[in-house]
């Protein structure tokens, strides 16, 4: 099979089923007929998760409209309901801008920051039987919280700043007011731990 980013939409969504080892390889090379029909008798439903990646890795190749025209195209015929994501600043520079009279058909959800009661759940998820872990990460999303909410919020600091501080380190930037200077450091410092680089945060940054 040839790389995802020469397949059209619906190659990329029929060979998804042979990254997860069960390819349908009838339906190889009559993707369009098969996904009507699929959907039609809903036998499935599709979650496309990272349309922005998919988007981006066409190129040239295929526009954003041209790819949500087909997905829209896809639902309007089949009466299916799909989902798809896509990271928030792609959705508002390269999507809004094109998707004109297709607004009415799209139903667009924003996910929510995580406030401090749903990252104190995580922390403790993440560090059962460690309540000294549990409270360094609490405080640290704390400070990082008032300086910035919504970045703070985000999934991938949440991941971060468990990562910390299950490190043996302490958590850079704990109480910094700014926070992408703290995101930047502490990536800088979980990737020197990981990597075992011979830079530390700052000769990295």
């Amino acid at each position: 099979m040839p790389s995802v980013e020469h397949l059209t939409l619906e190659e990329v969504i029929v060979n998804s089923f042979r990254a997860f080892g069960c390819p349908v390889r009838w339906a190889e090379g009559n993707e369009k007929m098969f996904l009507r029909v699929a959907f039609r008798l809903g036998l499935f439903r599709l979650i496309f998760d990272g349309f922005d990646e998919f988007a981006l890795q066409s190129g040239s190749r295929v526009s954003t409209r041209g790819v949500l025209d087909s997905l829209v195209g896809l639902a309007r015929d089949t009466g299916a309901r799909m989902l798809i994501t896509a990271r928030g600043s792609f959705w508002k520079g390269q999507v809004v801008p094109e998707i004109g009279d297709l607004e009415q058909e799209i139903d667009v959800f924003q996910l929510m920051p995580f406030d401090l009661p749903k990252a104190r759940n995580y922390f403790k998820r993440q560090f059962a039987d460690d309540e000294s872990r549990v409270a360094a990460a609490v405080d640290a999303f704390r400070s990082l919280q008032q300086a910035d909410e919504n970045l703070a919020g985000r999934g991938v600091v949440l991941r971060l700043v468990a990562d910390l501080a299950s490190s043996a380190s302490s958590l850079v930037g704990n109480g910094h007011q700014e926070p992408v200077s703290w995101l930047m450091e502490s990536l800088c410092q979980r990737d020197q731990e990981r990597q075992k680089l011979p830079l530390g945060p700052k000769a990295q940054l």
